[in-house]
């Protein structure tokens, strides 16, 4: 039997920081319900940053909060080292188990991007993973805007 799945119906992006300029503040990305279990198990995000302006860094960690517009509270572990150099990518893992054993009623997590000092061009992208739904080609998120993909090879 052959291998016939693709990518986009096992990951989905769902969260996004789209490119933009940050200067001396904090951007925050789409929120992930962690309780709808078509969103995934565990959550992998891809933070680009940009050329840093002088004497900038930039930051960036995963946040819970009980509610969608409550108070956002950073999860231990997931932050990233500051980013001084700048052109570099950060991958950043963490599961919904990680952020309920952080405290009890987690029920939402985002991303954010802290900039300090001067303007640094940053963008960032959630992948969701171990989907129990799939979702249409891949698409939860509306900025996602086409998803193509090749034939499917059979393997075996």
């Amino acid at each position: 039997m052959g291998m016939s799945n693709r990518m986009t119906e096992e990951l989905a992006a769902i969260a996004f920081i789209l490119p933009q300029s940050i200067s001396a503040s904090v951007v925050y990305s789409d929120v992930i319900p962690i309780n709808a279990l078509q969103y995934g198990r565990r959550f992998m995000g891809i933070l680009s940053v940009g050329a840093i302006g002088s004497s900038a860094s930039v930051s960036g960690s995963w946040y819970w909060s009980a509610t969608t517009g409550g108070s956002y509270v950073a999860i231990t572990g997931t932050a990233i080292t500051a980013d001084t150099a700048g052109s570099d990518v950060h991958v950043v893992e963490v599961s919904t188990e990680q952020a309920i054993a952080f405290a009890a009623g987690v029920g939402f997590i985002k991303f954010g991007i802290a900039s300090a000092t001067a303007a640094t061009y940053c963008s960032f992208v959630a992948i969701g993973g171990q989907l129990s739904q799939n979702p249409p080609n891949g698409l939860i998120n509306t900025k996602v805007v086409e998803v193509v993909t090749g034939p499917v090879a059979s393997v075996g």
